[in-house]
């Protein structure tokens, strides 16, 4: 099998893209304040939050330990970057052998930071405010994950594990350690308030999991518990020795997954704390004060709440309410529906420009989605169990106005509806029959269907398909695939074949188009590896049926769909690295995949090819983005990933980033040429080993074509770029 690159180009609609967990939060002053998170994230403020711009996002590495001191921010992601102003940031260190793991300044110039590698790690100092570092040969062994490093002053400060806590008072040269955690086998996080003041919040894991807060006052010799509870400490902030925050997310048990959210406040420095509960933003990752009384929190999936009254009350304050996409319906000629539940209940929209620009539609009273079967007629079903009957909400003007018919009709909670054509809607239930209207659900004609717990795909008014799977039990184990055609609307079925796959478990998700091409997604038994879904085709309505290739790197599919072209997508993820979802695209049933090498957030609940093979995609928080076809903007024969280099544009910023895999220190050195031959950048960079992206900045560079030669580790790659605005 071959793995090439998507030709097409990633283009965030609407809005610019959040969603990404959102590692650290800190302000300047009453109204400038910075927000980092994954995927190399950055958001500025310069009104109080009450609008944040994204500046940067799109890597493949994140952003976290954010600090403010002096007028300069600083952040590390690995490397150690600054900016002056919040908006432009820079890289000032990098180390080939050691990455910054953590980092502290106590004022412009000096600063201390743990830099580790896979043999340890060692503490630096600067004094040039971070543009280079002395590391040190004192080293702590054995070192956890999740360290972080206070100073009250430029020669006393603490510096902590997921196992201990140190204090130094020769600014770094020797630690001595204060406090043992390891048997906790949790997380820890610090705030020293001063010489000899410092808090600790422990989150431990086992017998049980719960967490507490210490307080000492006296360097560490003693320690006094000033909290305890089911809840477990994630961020810790003071405005001044006296007043401050801590935030807490609460895990009830390992089978209660349920997580609440808490804050503690206090006025006395941390002897007593008053306890206030907090909206369900997901869990915390970030605190900060804006100025006495005023706070922000931010965490996973790009939330962000604040307070104006020092943690009594939280109101969810950016991005907008509505958390969830959870499906799309792509109506040709560029004219999509969107269908949203969310915190404040349901919405459609409806765009006439393939999502640059959206209106909002009434929507059909109707917590199920709306599915359109053209530009104009759509519908949804919901049923009623109290009441045994169905209701069909349905336009016959593209969503502008809505119709209703409700009727008694039997249903299961599994049922799932279909729409073919103008009027003609296929509901399946659960007890081995579906039923069918064709006067927009004012009536109904049940017909049994050939096997049970299938997925019937309805290819027109009168054609339809069935298939289901049986699992036997025997030495082996087998799944057999059962499809099934009926011509007549289900009055008579004939099997149009059988396959025995291997270790199947369920049919998860199944599409198919009127030449009768079947693209399946099938659930198999996790013993067996590392491959827990597997997608079959067939071209002949399931006569046959052929595994597709294993792609490198998927082991599980969020989504699936097919074109009348037979061109397929799939959104996929690896069970062992969900930070890592992508784009992929085949045009001959699996034997090659050409896949989009960027880190698509998880927020991404929704995906629909369209007739020229692009993908679009929706999810949580409003987000929505283009994947390009193979004849979208860099042509059919540019592929962008060969020998291990991939060029991907970062969307909504002035970057463009190269990927390759580094096995050994490297100097990158990047030349950019116009179409004529001359050259308008040349970039150097020092990379280290492990690093896999170099970025470059094109605001200055007109939009166009250009040509790149990436030279590093001997090796010599070309390309074309397309640059855009």
């Amino acid at each position: 099998m071959v793995i090439l690159s998507l030709c097409g180009q990633v283009v965030w609609l609407n809005p610019k893209p959040l969603g990404v967990n959102l590692n650290d939060i800190v302000f300047a002053d009453s109204l400038h304040g910075v927000i980092t998170g994954s995927y190399g994230t950055i958001l500025y403020t310069e009104d109080a939050g009450e609008q944040w711009e994204v500046i940067m996002t799109g890597g493949e590495v994140g952003f976290y330990n954010l600090q403010y001191i002096d007028g300069m921010y600083y952040a590390t992601n690995g490397s150690l970057f600054s900016s002056a102003d919040g908006r432009a940031w820079e890289k000032i260190y990098t180390n080939q052998q050691y990455s910054v793991n953590t980092f502290r300044f106590v004022d412009h110039q000096r600063g201390y930071g743990w830099f580790t590698a896979s043999s340890g790690g060692k503490f630096g100092e600067t004094v040039d405010g971070g543009h280079t570092w002395q590391l040190s040969d004192w080293q702590l062994s054995p070192v956890g994950n999740n360290c972080s490093m206070r100073f009250t002053s430029a020669g006393v400060g603490y510096f902590s594990d997921s196992k201990a806590v140190y204090k130094t008072v020769d600014s770094c040269c020797t630690w001595n350690l204060i406090r043992d955690f390891s048997a906790e086998n949790g997380s820890i996080i610090i705030t020293a308030l001063s010489d000899n003041k410092l808090m600790i919040g422990i989150r431990e894991l086992f017998p049980a999991p719960y967490g507490y807060v210490l307080l000492t006052n006296d360097g560490g010799a003693t320690f006094d518990t000033v909290y305890q509870g089911a809840q477990y400490p994630t961020a810790m902030e003071f405005c001044n020795e006296q007043r401050g925050l801590i935030s807490f997310n609460k895990l009830c048990s390992y089978s209660d997954t349920t997580v609440r959210k808490l804050i503690l406040q206090t006025d006395d420095g941390g002897v007593t704390w008053t306890p206030y509960n907090i909206p369900n933003l997901g869990i915390i990752n970030g605190l900060s004060y804006v100025k006495k009384g005023d706070a922000y929190i931010v965490g996973y999936f790009g939330r962000i709440s604040k307070s104006t009254d020092d943690g009594k009350s939280w109101s969810p304050y950016w991005p907008a309410s509505y958390d969830c996409y959870v499906y799309l319906n792509y109506l040709g000629d560029k004219k999509m529906i969107r269908y949203n539940s969310g915190a404040k209940g349901y919405k459609l929209e409806k765009s006439y420009d393939e999502g640059k620009t959206w209106i909002q539609l009434p929507c059909p009273r109707s917590p199920s989605f709306a599915e359109f079967a053209d530009s104009l007629y759509g519908c949804s079903v919901y049923g009623y169990s109290l009441y045994d009957s169905v209701a069909t909400h349905f336009t016959l003007d593209g969503g502008f106005s809505w119709q209703t018919n409700r009727v008694k009709l039997k249903w299961n909670s599994d049922f799932d509806f279909r729409v073919v054509s103008p009027g003609a809607i296929f509901l399946t239930l659960s007890d081995s029959s579906f039923s069918y209207s064709e006067n927009n659900g004012l009536s109904w004609t049940r017909q049994p269907l050939p096997f049970a717990k299938g997925k019937l795909l309805p290819i027109s008014v009168d054609s339809l398909l069935y298939i289901c799977g049986d699992f036997t039990f025997d030495s082996v184990g087998h799944y057999q695939i059962y499809t099934w055609m009926s011509i007549d609307r289900g009055v008579s079925w004939k099997l149009m074949g059988t396959e025995d796959l291997y270790w199947g478990y369920k049919i998860v998700l199944a599409k198919a188009n009127a030449k009768g091409d079947i693209l399946l997604m099938l659930q198999v038994n996790a013993w067996q590896g590392s491959v827990y879904d597997k997608l079959y085709f067939s071209h002949d309505y399931g006569e046959s049926w052929a595994i597709t290739d294993t792609i490198p790197g998927v082991t599980g599919f969020e989504s699936i769909d097919l074109n009348e072209k037979g061109m397929a997508r799939v959104f996929s993820y690896d069970y062992f690295n969900y930070d890592y979802y992508r784009i992929q695209l085949t045009t001959d049933w699996g034997h090659t995949w050409r896949t989009d090498e960027f880190c698509f957030p998880q927020t991404i609940c929704s995906m629909v090819i369209t007739e020229d093979g692009s993908a679009l995609l929706g999810g949580q928080l409003g987000h929505f983005l283009k994947v390009y076809g193979p004849d979208g903007p860099f042509g059919i024969g540019d592929q962008r990933c060969q020998n291990g280099v991939t060029v991907f544009p970062n969307p909504a910023t002035d970057f463009v980033t190269f990927r390759l895999d580094t096995p050994s220190p490297a100097t990158v050195a990047l030349t950019l040429s116009d179409i004529q031959g001359r050259q308008v950048m040349c970039v150097q960079d020092a990379l280290k080993k492990g690093d896999k992206e170099v970025s470059i900045i094109t605001a200055t560079l007109s939009p166009g074509a250009y040509f790149y030669r990436l030279e590093f580790n001997g090796m010599v790659k070309t390309g074309k770029l397309l640059i855009g605005r």
